[in-house]
């Protein structure tokens, strides 16, 4: 296996590419067991550490979808090799991303559970460090081979290489390695629109529409180009990592679905991959009732303990019954600028699930 600071293999698909012999191969790596190809690929390696795919994001790309299947499934899986960590969060193994955070770094994550200083934060990331070695540990004395793991939170948290790299360097001092670093990518725009939606739903946004394009909150999701950067090149600077992104669009995942995709690339049978396909998650929520959980999350910062007790009782009916046909979408002058200032990070046209690759190499 190519070492981590190995060029990026570019893929492009047919009709569009003007090499066809390219487009072949394009097609045949993204068959069933691409993963699994990666995984024998390790055996070649003098490696003492227990190969692992980590999944970061981003976030709506089916993340979610993904984990419910992988949680499901974990005996399945666990009989063929893959072993999926329950102590790191049942579903979403977000304490992973902790491990790469700076110790003065507060966010709602450290806030809920408690870490007002540094030596706080740091205790916790000792005892995560804990609990992976442990899934290591499992993982080997069960005889799998490889450990998977997912968390979005790993691509929208995680800003500076500097904090790549502190994961990294954790990962390795738990026994993981190999590494293969897994991205979906989605297109810009509709990832901000779908994600502004989340943020009024669980993190009590009061504006209307995304902030503007350029702002720090705007390019964490927007400008993807910088976050494929900052990944590669704290893989370049680690041995035995690689990164593969893939492009998040209906029409290329396996039955338009991220899990069944996962299945897919995994090489797992077909009875596994037909519950990928079942697998649904957080699927968005009418206009109407975003409005009125905006109103909710106004009302919850109004002082009167009778207003907060009245937004309890109406939050979870606006999460659970939608109330309308109509979506939420970006203004049409929003969305032109978002278009025109990421259009760098706009998702090219084609079909391949895989865009790039820093492991495979064709021939």
């Amino acid at each position: 296996m190519p070492a981590g600071g190995s060029d990026p293999l570019q893929i492009n698909s047919f009709p569009f590419s003007p090499i066809f012999l390219k487009d072949l191969v394009a097609m045949l790596i993204q068959q069933e067991g691409h993963w699994r190809l990666w995984l024998e690929s390790c055996c070649h390696l003098k490696t003492y550490g227990l190969p692992t795919i980590l999944h970061i994001g981003m976030e709506k790309t089916g993340s979610t979808a993904i984990q419910v299947w992988l949680a499901k499934e974990r005996p399945a899986l666990a009989k063929r090799g893959w072993h999926v960590p329950k102590t790191l969060g049942l579903l979403n193994h977000r304490e992973v991303s902790f491990l790469g955070y700076d110790p003065e770094r507060r966010d709602d994550g450290t806030s809920r559970r408690g870490i007002c200083t540094n030596q706080d934060l740091l205790r916790l990331q000792g005892e995560i460090l804990e609990r992976l070695r442990d899934e290591v540990t499992q993982a080997r004395n069960a005889d799998q081979r490889a450990l998977l793991l997912s968390t979005e939170l790993a691509s929208s948290r995680l800003t500076h290489s500097r904090e790549i790299k502190r994961l990294f360097s954790a990962l390795r001092e738990a026994g993981v390695g190999p590494i293969l670093i897994v991205l979906f990518r989605r297109d810009p725009t509709s990832l901000i629109e779908s994600r502004h939606s989340t943020a009024i739903q669980h993190e009590g946004w009061l504006a209307p529409h995304p902030p503007a394009p350029g702002t720090p909150l705007a390019d964490l999701f927007g400008n993807q180009v910088d976050l494929e950067r900052r990944w590669m090149e704290a893989i370049k600077a680690t041995s035995e990592t690689s990164l593969e992104v893939y492009r998040y669009a209906p029409k290329t995942l396996v039955a338009g679905s991220s899990a069944a995709t996962v299945a897919t690339l995994l090489g797992c049978d077909k009875a596994l991959q037909e519950t990928a396909k079942t697998i649904r998650s957080n699927p968005p929520l009418p206009l109407l009732n975003l409005i009125l959980l905006r109103f909710c999350n106004w009302l919850e910062r109004q002082p009167g303990a009778w207003i907060k007790r009245g937004c309890a009782r109406m939050r979870p009916i606006l999460m659970k019954y939608p109330l309308g046909p109509w979506r939420y979408q970006l203004p049409l002058k929003l969305k032109q600028l978002y278009k025109s200032y990421y259009l760098e990070s706009a998702l090219p046209p084609g079909e391949a699930w895989l865009m790039s690759s820093s492991w495979f190499k064709a021939g």
